[in-house]
């Protein structure tokens, strides 16, 4: 892999990992102290992307970056040794490469588990959410169909004064429905 290809994959890792937290490239810069400018030519290779910048991006959307070196596989490969050349040193360098290769997989499978854990939670997140919004419509609604019965109250009511009351509180219910919510 090149130096160019290894760069445009941890841009394109760091934008993406941007997206995911729904976090804007100028929320970013604003909690690294960067310009927005800079946040972009970053995030575009029009200004280099250090592995410390990329590094810190990355942790305010909840991850972090992880190096792991490979060798080419035309240099990886060793040569077989014959069973009646094997030495004792030469079997033990192989349950060495053996057991390195094992902790990578180990450490793969914590990694994915953790991510299936968090997509999980998200999922049953993003379930309670959509429940909620939900109720909170149909307890809309059902103030809606209040303020149309304070209405044909008002338009049966026997004095004038309850007439304009009922109008009123439909009206005000009406109010408080359609306005948008403060934050």
């Amino acid at each position: 892999m090149s130096d160019r290809h290894t760069a445009d994959t941890i841009r394109t890792q760091t934008k993406d990992a941007l997206k995911d937290a729904h976090i804007s490239q100028a929320e970013a810069a604003r909690q690294l102290g960067l310009s927005t400018k800079h946040m972009s030519h970053m995030l575009t290779g029009r200004a280099t992307l250090t592995l410390d910048w990329a590094d810190r991006i990355l942790a305010i959307c909840g991850t972090h970056l992880e190096l792991v070196t490979a060798q080419d596989k035309a240099t990886d490969a060793s040569p077989r040794i014959p069973l009646d050349d094997l030495t004792s040193d030469a079997l033990d360098q192989l349950y060495e490469q053996l057991e390195a290769r094992r902790t990578i997989i180990r450490s793969n499978v914590t990694k994915f588990r953790s991510w299936a854990r968090r997509i999980r939670d998200l999922e049953a997140h993003a379930t309670e959410l959509e429940q909620r919004a939900e109720r909170a419509e149909a307890a809309n609604e059902r103030v809606r169909k209040l303020a149309t019965r304070l209405e044909e109250f008002a338009e049966n009511a026997l004095r004038v004064d309850d007439s304009q009351l009922y109008a009123a509180l439909a009206t005000d219910l009406r109010t408080a429905l359609d306005a948008q919510p403060t934050t």
